[in-house]
């Protein structure tokens, strides 16, 4: 949805420049029907209005990223410009402490409709409706429908003072956006939330957790939101419970114009995350039609500028074979070959060996004894998993000429890592990780 969104046109021309030759030909019409429209108090107003409605669609920009929406964006600034009116005017705290307690309120509000939207898969529109009317509710019932106003002088001037044509908070609203645009191009968070918001399969099959991007951009949107209550607050000299009840329209059209001028939060059109069309066996199945005979000793998924790509190496006979693999048209990019080294030839002689779906051979001998091949060393560690996506595997030799083969195995909410001795068979080292907690448990047989 956001590459169809972000990109219109296809004929070279930047996407923005169709919009704005349409703002200046209204500019001109409108200075010739009116002879106020070009005075410096008319284009105050403009601005006073554009800072407000730019933060607005930011937040509804972060979400919308990840490939969800929120209706609740207009329940949290009320409720956030509701917090920091309580503790500023009713408290008498100084206004740092309000604004950050206003910030606090929509980053919570943020938690809960990204927890809520990720863990039950409900969509986030049905979601956000229900907890934005919370918010308003919340809002309403504790002020009694009552403003706090009254509110210190250095909000008010902030809120409607200027220099010239420019208002002060139009100066916020630039900070939050060169912020939130650094965030999404040189963040890591930033760039795996446009990654699910692109394709959540292939950041899945990398072993990354959509679950926590989502969470992360709907916290972003809320505080983003907070931010919009508190400049409302102030353009309003106080803080009411009935701001954002016109803010949805307001963020939706807001952050579809940004996304259709190519103002997205991407940095590189058209380079959000192509959705693998082939498997990790059809990619092994490939390089060994490539290098016939030989033995399949790695395969892993990658991802590069957003794209996907398995990288695959095979051994053929005293040499060793980089095959990279386009995930999405099985094309080999490139084909790299190189000597294996000479400890690995005198301490072992591996024969083809059997993976998921590929037959090349009757399994592996380790230093002339038996042993397993790939095939039932797979088996083992599913089993030890209880099932699960094998997304990467590979081979090492250790000392002694043994072979340990090593696979990331991909399960319901966690990512596994675990190596299988090549000789007996037996699991000698197993790892769990938690995407959602960033947790690591070691375990060793």
């Amino acid at each position: 949805m956001l590459n169809r969104l972000a990109h219109p046109l296809r004929n070279g021309t930047p996407p923005w420049v169709p919009l704005l030759a349409i703002t200046l030909v209204l500019t001109i019409v409108m200075s010739f029907a009116s002879d106020r429209f070009l005075t410096s108090s008319n284009a105050y107003v403009i601005l006073l209005d554009t800072a407000l409605l730019a933060v607005i669609g930011l937040s509804q920009l972060a979400v919308l990223s990840v490939g969800e929406f929120s209706l609740a964006i207009g329940g949290i600034g009320a409720l956030s410009g509701i917090t920091a009116g309580y503790l500023i005017v009713a408290c008498q705290l100084p206004v740092i402490v309000g604004l950050f307690g206003a910030l606090i309120v929509g980053a919570a509000c943020g938690v809960l409709n990204g927890i809520v939207v990720a863990k039950s898969g409900i969509s986030g529109f049905i979601i956000t409706l229900a907890t934005g009317t919370g918010f308003t509710g919340i809002a309403v019932g504790f002020t009694k429908n009552q403003p706090f106003n009254r509110l210190p002088e250095v909000l008010t001037v902030f809120g409607t003072g200027r220099w010239g044509a420019i208002p002060y908070c139009i100066f916020a609203t630039i900070v939050l956006i060169c912020a939130s645009a650094a965030f999404f191009r040189w963040n890591r968070m930033g760039r795996r939330i446009l990654a699910v918001g692109g394709n959540a399969e292939a950041v899945t099959l990398s072993g990354l957790s959509s679950t926590t991007a989502v969470v992360y951009a709907h916290v972003l949107s809320g505080v983003i939101a907070a931010a919009a209550g508190v400049i409302a607050m102030a353009q309003l000299h106080e803080a009411n419970p009935s701001v954002g009840s016109t803010w949805v329209i307001s963020s939706l059209t807001v952050a579809v114009i940004a996304l259709m001028t190519g103002a997205g939060m991407s940095g590189q059109q058209g380079e959000i995350m192509t959705a693998p069309a082939i498997s990790l066996n059809r990619a092994g199945e490939i390089a060994l039609e490539q290098v016939p005979g030989g033995t399949l000793v790695k395969s892993e998924y990658r991802l590069d500028q957003g794209q996907g790509g398995y990288s695959v190496h095979v051994i053929d006979g005293g040499a060793r074979v980089e095959l990279k693999i386009d995930a999405s048209t099985g094309q080999i990019m490139s084909m790299e070959r190189s000597n294996v080294q000479e400890q690995t030839q005198l301490q072992t002689q591996p024969q083809p060996a059997e993976y998921p779906g590929i037959r090349a051979g009757q399994g592996t001998v380790i230093a002339g004894q038996g042993g397993i091949d790939a095939t039932r060393a797979r088996e083992i560690a599913l089993a030890r998993v209880g099932g699960g996506t094998v997304v990467e595997f590979d081979s090492d030799y250790k000392r002694g000429g043994r072979i340990v083969y090593e696979f990331e195995i991909l399960g319901a909410d966690r990512r596994y890592e675990i190596d299988i001795d090549g000789l007996t068979g037996a699991v000698v080292e197993y790892q769990e990780k938690f995407p959602r907690r960033g947790s690591i448990i070691w375990h060793h047989d």
